[in-house]
């Protein structure tokens, strides 16, 4: 088992209901959606919304969707390695997803470590975008380049040549081969 890692802020959480709903979003959560650009996700436009209304990229779904099912069933808590990056900042985190009363979920993102970067245009929600999607790794950020490869943002970008077109692609949510044997150990699954 890892050794727990301490957080460095307070936890931003959120709380869904047996039918996966949001019911809950905390002050912390809130406040990190109006530093990041998004002053559009508050309480009265996410109460009441489903979930899979708000995560991207079907895989991601998947394992959210086995995480959920795993920790009401088994009544356990688990936790998981995320990535929430802004366009200057890497911020590592953990997803901790906890069972609350009946089948209510409380998760709760805690941030571990923050590391500044140079500003990544391919990050910035207000960028114009095309219709080209690319997948990036939600746990770990890397980003699909083709041919089986996964490549950090700065690199993939470089290797794309991303900037040499007026829009940016859209980017969906995924997990890449290396990230996917972490989660299924964390979630007591055979590798």
């Amino acid at each position: 088992m890892s050794t727990p890692q301490r957080r460095i802020g307070p936890a931003s959480e959120y709380h869904v209901d047996a039918d996966d709903r949001i019911v809950y979003v905390s002050p912390a959560f809130l406040a990190f959606a109006i530093e990041n650009g998004a002053p559009e996700l508050n309480a009265s436009s996410l109460l009441g919304v489903s979930i899979w209304d708000c995560v991207a990229g079907v895989s991601t779904r998947e394992i959210y969707a086995v995480a959920f099912d795993l920790v009401r069933q088994e009544r356990r808590a688990l936790s998981l390695p995320i990535r929430c990056d802004s366009p200057t900042c890497r911020r590592f985190m953990e997803l901790e997803i906890v069972p609350g009363a009946g089948r209510v979920l409380e998760l709760r993102a805690l941030l571990l470590r923050a590391e500044p970067r140079p500003a990544e245009e391919l990050l910035d929600p207000r960028r114009a975008r095309s219709d080209v999607i690319l997948e990036a790794c939600s746990f770990c950020r890397d980003i699909y380049v083709g041919n089986s490869a996964w490549m950090g943002v700065e690199d993939a970008v470089r290797h794309m040549d991303l900037f040499s077109s007026a829009q940016l692609p859209l980017l969906s949510h995924s997990v890449c081969p290396r990230c996917l044997p972490e989660f299924h150990r964390r979630m007591g699954f055979s590798v």
